[in-house]
């Protein structure tokens, strides 16, 4: 990062118009590598410093910076669903991310118990000093409940992920009316029951592939010995119902 800030800089003062034409996302885009080793070690101020950061490509960079850096907070503090913590030095009141939401101006200078919204809604608040010498023993709490939004009183249960009919409790239920659809096909008893429903749905697909052209015999026949189970149900029977 140090030896690009440099190459910026040196870009600023030899040539403006070679400095419009750069793109900071891009920037080896058609250029030679080169790189200048941070010869300052830990000193911060620098003039050379200083300059790139009041060039015009320092500022935009620093803007981009900024505006990045805006959205993961608005992200971490929107994702907050019970309780929301702004930890912030006891003696400083702004500061990088603080004087991004203006947390000065929003904290209450006395002791209160909620605070106040833009739109009139008032959200609990609690404040309080952590000291060196406090550890970590956990407290009871005792501001009261700090959820800003009702919860129901009785959860719903949740259905299972998975359910099956023959595990399922039994329901008293009658037979109101008995409705015959097609006939009956009859099934060899040597016959694999989830082969031949397997066949039976494949018969079916075909059939919904090309509604125009009814499934002949021969073609059902033809399913049902790929699944093993030609000899156990009747072909004709079978394309004459799906």
């Amino acid at each position: 990062m140090s030896g690009f800030l440099l190459w910026l800089r040196e870009l600023e003062a030899a040539d403006q118009d070679e400095l419009a034409q750069l793109d900071v996302s891009q920037p080896l885009q058609e250029r030679h590598l080169r790189y200048w080793p941070w010869p300052y070690g830990a000193q911060k101020s620098q003039a050379l410093r200083a300059g790139v950061d009041a060039s015009a490509s320092g500022k935009r960079l620093l803007e981009d910076a900024i505006d990045e850096h805006k959205r993961l907070l608005y992200v971490s503090m929107t994702r907050a669903r019970d309780l929301l913590v702004l930890a912030r030095p006891a003696r400083k009141l702004d500061g990088p991310w603080m004087g991004t939401v203006g947390l000065a101006a929003r904290l209450p200078e006395d002791e209160v118990t909620a605070l106040a919204l833009r739109d009139g809604g008032l959200v609990p608040f609690r404040r309080r000093l952590l000291k060196a010498d406090d550890g970590i023993v956990q407290r009871p709490f005792e501001g009261g409940d700090l959820r800003w939004f009702a919860m129901p009183r009785a959860l719903s249960p949740k259905p299972p992920l998975m359910m099956n009919p023959s595990s399922a409790i039994p329901v008293a239920s009658g037979i109101t009316e008995v409705v015959t659809i097609g006939t009956r096909i009859t099934i060899g008893e040597a016959a694999e029951p989830a082969a031949v429903g397997d066949a039976v749905h494949a018969c079916l697909a075909l059939q919904l592939m090309a509604r125009e052209r009814p499934i002949s015999s021969a073609q059902t026949h033809e399913v049902l010995g790929r699944f093993g189970v030609a000899d156990a149900v009747d072909a004709t029977a079978l394309a004459t119902q799906v």
